[in-house]
């Protein structure tokens, strides 16, 4: 899958790829960053769940199992491979969970055209009940391009289920991911 720039027409100055696979324990997610300025990313050596991570340059995934919409969980990843995990929790003390923390796996690689994150989610983490093929996660992908000492419209947001505008946690916007056994 390709993400697109958010509420911008024409095509995005970098391309942006993800792909997603599945045992019965993790949900495996690769992201292949294109970068025709890697000597301007923005990335910062930061600390886990430290907030600010998604001024970086960096990869997010929504996931929502149970479909409302409503209570979801977002994984952050830089290029240089500071995470945060994150549980949101619609009328639940707390309502944002920073502490929350699921012992994802998380690679990183910078390139000079480019950058790549790969991450392994433990599915018990967000789904306890376990997944099983034809299972469906409300989800969405993204990128944020933030770089240094450039002009303002260079910083794009990429996503897979298009936003028209706003920012990432939009859920009304984002698409089902299936879990199938085979292609």
């Amino acid at each position: 899958m390709h993400l697109a720039a958010i509420a911008k027409k024409g095509a995005p100055l970098v391309k942006t790829a993800a792909r997603a696979l599945w045992s019965p324990d993790y949900l495996y997610l690769g992201f292949d960053c294109e970068e025709t300025k890697m000597a301007n990313l923005k990335i910062a050596g930061r600390n886990r769940d430290e907030p600010d991570l998604w001024k970086d340059s960096d990869v997010e995934i929504f996931l929502n199992p149970s479909g409302d919409r409503a209570n979801y969980d977002q994984f952050i990843v830089n290029a240089k491979g500071a995470v945060a995990d994150v549980a949101y929790h619609k009328g639940g003390v707390p309502p944002v969970d920073w502490s929350w923390n699921c012992a994802m796996q998380v690679a990183t690689k910078i390139g000079t055209d480019g950058w790549t994150a790969e991450l392994a989610i433990p599915l018990m983490a967000v789904a306890p009940e376990g997944v099983k093929a034809g299972m469906e996660f409300v989800a969405n992908f993204f990128r944020a391009r933030n770089l240094r000492d450039v002009p303002a419209e260079e910083n794009e947001l990429y996503s897979w289920s298009p936003i028209p505008s706003g920012g990432f946690d939009r859920t009304e916007y984002f698409g089902r991911i299936r879990f199938v056994d085979r292609l």
